[in-house]
């Protein structure tokens, strides 16, 4: 494993703006963070870790899994105590035991099972290869969900740990269908939940065609499963909705920040015309605010999220600076502390936490790595 390691400044800049009698409660008033960028010891293995498009982490946070979408589809388990790769699974690339290629979902579940999602072809799988249950990717036979007829991409979708209940947002040929679609599967039923929370997310969204090719940019929701419920938000507000998926229950939960906006503000074109127009648009959206997904750390029971403002390009239009600042919610997703962080541009990619660190993942000389970040507060 080799390890380069960085001190990163935190601007002590917490709102003047926030009440007095609150100032007292940001627990990352003295925030300091620790930079490292490691790499994973990959023995004498071959492969190309670009290949690496999907990943998800076993429930103790100790290994990670990246699909690989090379020449042939393969599980890569790392241990990220000791930055190692532990092993290459092969999966089929067809007959009984075939895997979606390019798919939607990768998401571990308990047994070291995964489930996989593609438009086509969705189930249970073992390290193994072997498919252990098949799932339908035919949602609109449902009768309860006959409304989806004709949507035939969930670009986001996630599976209860028991392998019960399949969630999924949809997206339609015009842009996404902010609803919760919610199947029972040993039921065979349905229903559909309505985000009006989310809704605003559509009217930060951009389409285009060039060449004969669709494009799309813009906002996006995101969601995880964690502690029984899949807690989904939106790159364009502060608000989380929470579904507990064992008693079915759906609840907003609302928050704002001392020092960020609570949602966008301003308006954009929709549908645009070339590339050259979507660079200008994403300069307007850089500036306004931008909340990424929420992370959960599993050693301190607290979700973390990061959040951007105010960016400024260079004379070609690529991003210089902008104001990158984390927050942090208790258990309950009440917002304990925010803070800006000085010396980054952007975010970690792909940022997730083991181990009481947030880690980012990086190319480090052809081999897979991460960015470290060590929060001390």
């Amino acid at each position: 494993m080799k390890n380069l390691s960085l001190i990163l400044l935190v601007l002590a800049q917490f709102s003047c703006s926030a009440k007095e009698e609150t100032a007292n409660t940001n627990i990352l008033e003295n925030l300091r963070i620790t930079m490292d960028t490691v790499s994973v010891d990959v023995g004498e293995e071959l492969f190309d870790p670009a290949s690496y498009k999907k990943r998800t982490l076993s429930r103790d946070g100790t290994r990670i899994f990246f699909e690989s979408e090379g020449s042939k589809p393969e599980i890569h388990e790392i241990n990220l105590k000791d930055m190692r790769l532990i092993q290459r699974h092969g999966l089929a690339e067809d007959g009984p035991d075939r895997v979606p290629r390019f798919g939607t979902a990768f998401q571990w579940l308990p047994n070291d099972r995964f489930f996989l999602f593609s438009q086509g072809i969705a189930g249970i799988y073992g390290l193994d290869g072997k498919k252990e249950q098949s799932i339908s990717t035919r949602l609109a036979e449902l009768p309860e969900l006959e409304t989806l007829e004709g949507i035939g991409y969930f670009p986001k979708v996630w599976l209860s740990p028991d392998g019960t209940k399949l969630m999924a947002i949809p997206y339609k040929h015009d842009g996404w269908f902010l609803r919760l679609v919610v199947v029972d599967l040993p039921a065979k039923t349905g229903k559909i939940l309505e985000l009006p929370a989310l809704e605003m997310t559509k009217g930060y969204q951009v389409r285009w065609e060039e060449n004969g090719v669709q494009y799309q940019g813009g906002d996006f929701v995101s969601g995880f499963l964690m502690n029984d419920q899949l807690i989904l938000g939106s790159s364009s507000t502060a608000d989380f909705y929470c579904f507990d998926w064992k008693t079915d229950s759906l609840l907003l939960v609302e928050n704002e920040a001392r020092s960020l906006p609570k949602t966008k503000t301003g308006s954009i074109p929709n549908n645009l015309g070339s590339e050259a127009e979507w660079r200008e648009v994403s300069k307007r959206l850089g500036k306004m605010v931008n909340y990424r997904e929420l992370l959960f750390d599993p050693s301190r029971q607290q979700y973390f999220r990061l959040a951007t403002q105010n960016a400024a390009h260079d004379v070609n239009g690529n991003k210089r600076s902008d104001e990158v600042w984390l927050l942090v919610y208790d258990s309950d997703l009440r917002l304990i502390g925010e803070r800006q962080i000085e010396g980054i541009v952007g975010f970690p990619i792909d940022p997730f936490f083991s181990g009481g660190k947030l880690y980012g993942s990086v190319l480090w000389e052809e081999v897979p790595g991460f960015t470290v970040m060590t929060l001390d507060f």
